[in-house]
């Protein structure tokens, strides 16, 4: 039986990599090993991540979740690597299906989606509602993205890996795994399954949650410009959903600005449109998932506002690609000949 080899890149996770670990204690898989990839975390997560008898990789200095999970993958001693992330909660049969999907179905690279924690407030179960239904409810189950908390391949593919997801986005830890589906996909075919769902612990705070997608709009906008070839087809950066966010960020900063006496009255045939054309699938989304009215109703207030962090974020990000244009330019040159 190959073993697998379970990869965690880890900094300053305190707060959720207890409860990650022990679901990773509980896993049934027979010939697995746990590796606690550490990026120079202050927080004692490397010594949490020993106690729990983890195989612990210390970085010297921070470098980001994409290096942290390629280092890992070079200590790990299993034939198939998987990959999850420190605020992620596995089931005890999640390596099972995995091992199923890429041995008996012989896929080529498997991941899955997060799950809402029913024990978190509701801003931590809409940010995974969000992240489930825009990456993959209405995905195919071939697809071209995969979720960084929860994928996995053989060792012998990620060695091909030209490891073009290193240092793209600065200091910003965002979408790494975005642009490592996309680079890997042009070779080999990416699956989702919902069977590898794992809990995803989402941010319960407004400024976390905003934050999060000051940090999504600037990483949508990079990924945009660097892999503009695959912008009409791809299933996560498709022009006509990086513009419908653009423009409905443009909606809510320009708003308050389109009547001159009164304009919050301009936000509510605002925020109509935006709920009937941009946002219903989320909205409906939530409901089938809550059963009650009052999350959706809260979400549409979320999303709405959450498009003017995003917009934010999208003008960071483009002025980060003008300033790294070089180093960018190199990669995507490295990218169309891999």
């Amino acid at each position: 039986m190959e073993k697998i080899s379970v990869i965690v890149p880890v900094f300053n996770a305190q707060r959720t990599l207890r409860r990650c670990l022990e679901r990773l204690s509980t896993l049934d898989d027979p010939n697995h090993e746990i590796l606690l990839v550490d990026d120079a975390s202050t927080d004692g997560s490397a010594e949490l991540g020993a106690a729990y008898g983890a195989k612990v990789v210390r970085l010297p200095e921070r470098r980001g979740p994409a290096v942290a999970r390629n280092i890992g993958a070079e200590e790990a001693s299993g034939e198939i690597l998987a990959f999850t992330d420190s605020d992620c909660l596995v089931e005890s049969d999640w390596l099972t299906h995995i091992r199923r999907h890429l041995t008996v179905e012989k896929n080529d690279i498997v991941t899955g989606g997060y799950k809402a924690l029913p024990w978190q407030n509701v801003i931590g179960r809409l940010n995974s509602y969000n992240h489930d239904n825009e990456s993959f409810n209405r995905f195919p189950s071939v697809t071209d993205t995969l979720t960084g908390g929860n994928f996995a391949l053989r060792k012998g593919i990620h060695d091909e890996n030209p490891r073009l997801e290193e240092g793209v986005f600065g200091r910003f830890a965002s979408a790494e795994d975005t642009v490592l589906g996309l680079v890997l996909s042009k070779k080999y075919r990416i699956h989702y399954f919902t069977d590898m769902a794992v809990g995803h612990i989402g941010p319960e705070s407004l400024p976390r949650f905003f934050r999060e997608f000051f940090i999504r709009g600037f990483s949508r906008t990079v990924i945009s410009i660097l892999f503009r070839d695959r912008i009409t087809n791809s299933r996560n950066i498709s022009y006509r959903y990086v513009v419908g966010h653009m423009a409905a960020g443009l909606a809510v900063t320009l708003g308050p600005f389109t009547v001159p006496h009164g304009g919050a009255l301009a936000l509510a045939p605002l925020l109509l449109l935006y709920a009937l054309f941009l946002a219903h699938n989320d909205l409906a989304y939530v409901y089938r998932r809550e059963k009650k009215i009052g999350p959706p109703l809260l979400a549409a207030l979320l999303l709405y506002l959450r498009n003017f962090f995003w917009l934010a974020g999208s003008s960071a990000g483009l002025i980060h690609y003008l300033k790294s244009w070089g180093t960018l330019r190199q990669k995507r040159a490295a990218y169309l000949r891999w």
